[in-house]
């Protein structure tokens, strides 16, 4: 219940940091934001429908003390859980081939229907309050702060980059 009351927050914070996002049909399909939360063995996603909020799928991609193996478990709110395990080089890498198992599920559909993605971030920072629009700047300011949380800001700046490169042009929010 937290975490859905914490995703509002996130997702209504958009419109404040990047004017209002377009939350209608494309031709491919109903418009979703994506959700992450980012940890240092782990990583959390949430696909939910941008109009109403509600969820479509739940994710997790989980080292379990592995550097080079990871386990995804795609949860759909309606359907079977799809599981597979990763041969990944790396943290971006694991996050990358997630997102595109996301993809391959037919949940989302097209490059344009995830709007935007909300990261989890732990940072410490007064300079960043509340929900901000995630670009170079704001990752720097981020970066910063790893000596806070050494284990979760650098983890979480990788699965900004994998997303970054996963869904280019996307509007990432944190």
């Amino acid at each position: 219940r937290h975490a859905v009351r914490s995703n509002r927050r996130r997702i209504a914070a958009v419109e404040g940091c990047h004017g209002r996002v377009n939350v209608r049909r494309t031709k491919e399909g109903l418009v979703s934001i994506l959700v992450i939360n980012a940890g240092s063995s782990s990583v959390k996603f949430g696909l939910f429908r941008l109009d109403s909020l509600e969820p479509v799928a739940r994710g997790l991609l989980d080292w379990a003390g592995e550097t080079r193996r990871a386990t995804v478990k795609l949860t759909p709110e309606q359907g079977e859980p799809i599981c597979k395990q990763l041969d990944v080089p790396d943290y971006r890498a694991g996050v990358v081939a997630a997102l595109e198992m996301l993809r391959e599920s037919k949940l989302v559909s097209g490059e344009s229907a995830i709007r935007v993605v909300g990261h989890r971030l732990i940072h410490g920072s007064e300079k960043i309050r509340r929900p901000v629009r995630i670009d170079a700047a704001m990752k720097e300011v981020i970066a910063r702060y790893a000596h806070l949380a050494p284990l979760h800001i650098p983890a979480g700046l990788e699965a900004i980059a994998a997303t970054e490169s996963a869904l280019p042009g996307v509007l990432q929010v944190g």
